[in-house]
This record gives C-alpha cells, structure tokens and sequence, in this order.
C-alpha cells in the first residue's frame, strides 16, 4: 500500500467466525478517494475467527492482522490496536457489526476535515436484533443533542454508538487505555468519550451508516443478572471517577449518577425477573434521600407487582 492511509479501521474480534467476514467486506466496500487500512485485533479466539482474518490479511495489503497472543482483554486489545494505527483519522467496527452505508467514511473524512473543531463525529445507526432475527433502522433518528451538551447527556445515560464513530488519530494522546485497564473499567469506549469532550466537539451526523447486533450474552446484553450488574456497576464507576476529577466542567454530580444507576439496575433486574437484585436496589432507591417521592412510589409499585408475579409463578 502506497503512502499513509487517510483512515485507520479498527476491528475487535473474538469468536466470531460467524460474522468477521461480512464485518470485514463491509469495511472494504466503502466508496474511498483515499487509501484506507484495517487493523484486527483477535483476541484469542477459540474458533475460527483468527484463520478467517488471516486468509483476508494474506490477500489485501492494507489489512494489518495483529501478532498472535494469549487473550488480552478488550482494553489492552484496543490500545494495542491504536499503536498500529497510522492514518489521520480513526474508526471502528467490532467483529460482529458492519456498515450498510458504503459511503460512512467518505461523509465523516469530509465533516471533520470542515470541522477542525471536531475531535469525534457519530452518525445514525441500525440495529439487528439476532434473537428476533430483525433489523429496526435509524435508531437516534434526528437527535437534538448539540456539542455543547453532550458531556452531560453521556453521563446521564446517553449512548454513542462506538461501529459509526470516526475520531481524529492525534486525540489518543489525551487518553490512556492502560491506564483505564489498570482502574479496571471494562470498556474502551465510554471513558475515551468522557475525556474527549474536554478537548472538541462531539458532533452527530443524521445519516445512518452502521448496523450493531444485539444478542444475548454480547457485552451489553446480558446472559444473567449477575453479569448485568457488574457491567452496570462498572459504567457507574467510570462516570463517578470522571466527575470526581473534573467537577468543574459537568452538572452532573455524584448522586445524579447514583440515582440512574440505582434504578437502571433495579429496572433491569426487574425485567430479568431476577426478585433478590431487585430487591437489593429497591432497599437502596428506598433509603436514598436525594430521589423524589414519586418515583420512589413508582419503584415500589413495580416491586409489588414482581413480588406478585413471582408468587404466582411458585403457585402454577
């Protein structure tokens, strides 16, 4: 491949035989004028994914497939991935998502080179839900949410979906992946955004570019409530950490986020039908001085009726 790339694609795998090769294909559809290069990181998968990367890394030259290693970890995966990079720009898609829109790089190269303020743009997205096998299109839509919000909205809750991201090569050098490893946070994602936002914008495209599968047991979907609450539990903490050391650039403060993870755990552990974790959290919205009367009183209704249907449950 001659000369530098414009754009470095990033592309986290493990065990995904399934799926690593539309991912891939996807990537090396795009409508480019300018050269692009992939970087795989496998992460010591057990099936076949490490074979299928490497049969596509021997045909294409700007497909750069990492050394072999025992597994790594999302973070440390992802950060040896950064040091690979060569391009202006940085994108990513993870081993079982692609981009249906083949122009999703030409349009981003083309904001951010307009927009010198930007240091991260997102687009629109799709989402396929494996479990239903169906496609619900144009997930954020036409979102309100403007630069100058956008630090406080993620910490209220507000996800970027990280297969449209696009960010500038030259912003890692204001985060650490090692350093969020060795905190212990359990994605790469959240707290690279978070620290971001103190050094540009982070601006939103409408266009859908992008399809992310949910399925069940994936990182964010949950395969039991014990593993929801630690992944949960561990956002909570990137977000508290973050506010703790740069309380004069947010609104959100320390019992805000408190109160939303309280009742996200205690609403996804309802709907998990999962009594003790529900229970647990009910005990701690209910001696939580800073939340409103009215929705401690929503809470318990929803807990009444869980203890109903559990008991009814036991009946049948």
């Amino acid at each position: 491949m001659m000369g530098l790339p414009m754009v470095s694609v990033i592309v986290l795998a493990y065990n995904q035989e399934q799926t690593i090769s539309r991912t891939i294909d996807s990537i090396l559809n795009q409508n480019c004028d300018f050269p692009i290069e992939i970087i795989i990181g496998e992460d010591a998968s057990s099936d076949k994914t490490r074979e299928i990367c490497s049969s596509y890394a021997g045909i294409h030259d700007n497909i750069i497939l990492l050394e072999k290693a025992p597994n790594k970890g999302i973070l440390i995966n992802y950060n040896d991935c950064l040091k690979a990079c060569r391009g202006k720009y940085i994108s990513e898609c993870a081993g079982d998502d692609w981009w249906h829109n083949r122009d999703k790089l030409r349009l981003q190269v083309s904001y951010m080179d307009m927009n010198p303020k930007c240091i991260l743009c997102y687009t629109d997205y799709n989402q396929f839900l494996v479990y239903k096998n169906k496609i619900n299109g144009s997930i954020l839509g036409n979102c309100k949410i403007n630069s100058k919000e956008i630090l406080n909205k993620i910490l209220e809750g507000f996800f970027i979906p990280t297969l449209t991201i696009m960010y500038r090569r030259d912003a890692i050098d204001y985060f650490n992946m090692i350093d969020f490893n060795n905190q212990g946070y359990l994605a790469e994602d959240l707290p690279m955004y978070l620290e971001l936002c103190k050094y540009g914008t982070l601006d939103y495209i409408p266009v859908s570019t992008s399809t992310y599968t949910l399925r069940k047991g994936s990182v964010s979907q949950f395969a039991t409530s014990d593993k929801m609450v630690i992944f949960m539990e561990n956002m909570r903490k990137i977000k508290l950490d973050f506010i703790q050391k740069n309380q004069t650039i947010t609104q959100v403060d320390k019992n805000e986020i408190n109160n939303i993870y309280d009742k996200l755990i205690f609403n996804t552990a309802f709907s998990m039908c999962d009594y003790n974790i529900a229970n647990e959290y009910y005990s701690k919205i209910i001696g939580n001085k800073n939340m409103s009367i009215k929705i401690k009183n929503i809470i318990c209704h929803n807990l009444f009726l869980f203890k109903i249907y559990t008991l009814l449950r036991r009946i049948i």
